[in-house]
Formats: structure tokens, sequence, C-alpha cells
């Protein structure tokens, strides 16, 4: 707290036992020096705080009777309220039992059942073991020599014709499973077939994706994209063949063709001059001129990637 506060609290001015003293120069200098720091409403303040303590308790007991009146009344709303509920309560517990014993009954049942089909699954399995290798010993049987034969004379020497009617129908069904089992052969060796062609392909589609083949400029002189693809389907060429022929036809792009200064002109005495381009998968030509001073001009044309 401010010494100059204190100092005026303790005389007490501003109040009427404000010990001023007699001189009435010492009341004037304590007018001025509570005048420089406002001491009436620091005074005013300091007093409510000394006070404010006992106020809260004041209104604290004041408010103490309606405090009671209301707990009673809650006390008493309370217990009408679990007076009320309790039956409910007690009903929702047994509800409650009642589901688990049901939930429990479920589960016991659940594995009962799981248990049952694990069984029958067992036992499934077990019968198609057993009737696959009773399939494959018949069918080995079936496939030794002279056995359809030996047993096709059996079945004649017996009066039921009821048993070469047998006879044939197991003949019938063993050339029907031969001529099955070859056309899954012949569908095997297709798709290998499929599966290596198409893995081919993805070679050379990323080889031309690794070289960037595809981008404009790049041309490919004296192959026909036609005649590669039906050779490689026909198997009479690899995708390696493929990608080392379009390896070789490849033509990069042309250099872009510098501009002539007036000091260039004609490309200098004794200088020469070419020009090339390469045709795409359209069939353009790849052409190219040589000249000099004095010398001579060549001009070849080749068909592109595509063309002939």
């Amino acid at each position: 707290m401010d010494e100059l506060f204190v100092y005026l609290h303790k005389r007490k001015f501003g109040t009427p036992d404000y010990k001023g003293g007699l001189l009435p120069i010492t009341r004037m200098l304590d007018r001025r020096l509570a005048n420089s720091f406002n001491y009436v409403v620091q005074a005013a303040d300091y007093d409510f705080l000394v006070a404010r303590p006992g106020m809260i308790e004041d209104r604290i007991a004041a408010r103490k009777p309606e405090h009671e009146k209301l707990q009673a009344q809650y006390d008493v709303l309370e217990a009408e309220y679990f007076d009320v509920t309790k039956p409910k309560r007690d009903e929702l517990e047994t509800l409650k039992e009642q589901r688990q014993q049901a939930i429990d009954s479920g589960k016991s049942h659940a594995d009962a059942l799981a248990t049952i089909n694990q069984f029958l699954a067992d036992a499934a399995l077990a019968e198609d073991a057993d009737l696959k290798s009773i399939i494959s010993n018949f069918a080995d049987l079936l496939a030794k020599p002279d056995f359809q034969s030996k047993m096709r004379a059996m079945a004649e020497q017996t009066p039921s014709t009821e048993d070469d009617a047998t006879v044939s129908r197991i003949q019938a069904i063993a050339s029907e499973v031969a001529t099955r089992d070859s056309q899954i052969d012949d569908e095997k060796r297709n798709l290998s077939s499929c599966e290596s062609k198409l893995e081919g392909l993805r070679r050379i589609e990323s080889e031309i994706d690794h070289n960037n083949w595809h981008a404009t400029g790049h041309t490919f002189s004296g192959v026909n994209v036609g005649t590669l693809a039906d050779a490689f389907l026909r198997d009479m060429m690899t995708d390696a063949s493929v990608i080392g022929q379009l390896n070789d036809a490849h033509r990069d792009p042309p250099r872009p063709r510098p501009t002539p200064s007036s000091g260039d002109f004609g490309g200098g005495f004794g200088g020469s001059s070419s020009s090339s381009s390469s045709g795409g998968f359209g069939g353009f030509d790849d052409s190219s001129t040589t000249s000099s001073f004095g010398g001579s001009s060549s001009h070849t044309t080749t068909g592109g990637f595509g063309g002939d």
C-alpha cells in the first residue's frame, strides 16, 4: 500500500476524527498531499474492500433460510421421484438379466450349430475325397490297354442286354472324358500362348515408353507396323526381335535449323548445307540433301513405320 495513503489514513484524514494538528499549515499540506493522488477515492475503495467480507457473510446469512427451504423441497421431490421410478428401475434390471441370458443361450446354440456344421463339412470333404479317389482309380483302370475290350467281351457273355448298354455307356463317357481332357490341354496351351504374347506386347510398349518413341518427331525408317505385329502374333518373331528392328529403324527428331545471318549466306564459300526429315507412323518420308560448292547432291526417301 502507498506510504502517503497510509500516512493520511492513520491521521484519519477526511473524517471527523482527523488529527491535523493545531497549525493551519499542517492541514493545508495534508489537503495538497491528498489531492495529489486522489486520496478520497482510494479511501472509499479501501473502506469498501474492508467491509466486503462482512457484507458477503451477511448476504449468505440472509439467504440461508431460503436455501434450507429449497433443499427441503428438493429432498421431497427426490424421494417422490425415486419412489415412483423404483419399480421401473427394477423392471429394467430384470430385462437386462433376461437379455443377457438370451445372449448366453444364443451363443450356446451358435456354438452347437457351428460344431454341427463343421462336422458335416468334414464329412462332406471326406466323402468328396473318397469319391475323387474312386473316380481316379476307375479312370486309371479305363486307361489300361485292352480293358474296355475285355469288359465288352465279359458283357457279351451274359444273357442280359443291360450289361452291354452299361459297357457302351462307360465307353462313351471314357471317350468324352478323353476328348474333354484334350480340349482342356489345348485351351491351357492357348491361354499360355496368349499370356506370353500379352507379356511380349507389354515389353514392347514399355520399351517404346522408355525411349519416348511415341513423341512428336520420332520416326522409323524401313519398317511396317502391320507386318511386325502380324509376324509377332504368328510367332514368327519374338518381342526382342521387334524391339531390335524398331531400334535399328528409329530416327531421332530433326534438329531445328539455325537462322542464317547476313555473313553466312549460302552456307559460306566452299561450305555445305544439309536437311533431313523422317516419316513416322503415317508413312512420312525421310530425305536428306547435301551440297557444297562445286560438289554433288543426293536425295534418299525411305518409308516410315506404318508405310511400305
